[in-house]
Order: structure tokens, then sequence, then C-alpha cells
């Protein structure tokens, strides 16, 4: 997300999505729709903000955090 807006990489968020799409077309040969990337992006962020708040509250067994993403 550092790498968007003016004067940078991508101009919006868009731009970034549909890049993200084509190189993993062309790495992995899987054709996914810039929209589905950024869908399974939030999932992700939404998934870590549960888990960390999950492991905040006395008296739950720690969850781990998927993936190991950094805010």
């Amino acid at each position: 997300m550092k790498m968007v807006g003016p004067m940078k990489k991508f101009k919006n968020k868009k731009v970034m999505w549909e890049k993200i799409a084509t190189d993993i077309e062309d790495n992995i040969g899987r054709k996914y729709t810039f929209v589905q990337i950024e869908n399974r992006f939030k999932t992700l962020l939404k998934r870590k903000k549960d888990a960390i708040e999950h492991n905040k509250r006395s008296g739950n067994e720690r969850t781990d955090v998927p993936y190991g993403l950094r805010s």
C-alpha cells in the first residue's frame, strides 16, 4: 500500500490490484480478477484483526494469526 499514490509506482489501488492479477497469471497460471484479489486481501486482514482481538481477551486460548501479515 505504500507504493500507491501520486509520484509513486501505482496511481491508485485498482492499478495495483490489476498488476498483481497479471503477475499471478504470469507466474502461477491461474486467472483471477483484480476484484477477487482485493477481496481476498481484505479477508486476510480481517482474519488477522479478529485473531489479534481474540488473543487479547482474558481466558481465551491463543489463536494463530494466519499468514503472518503485517499491518
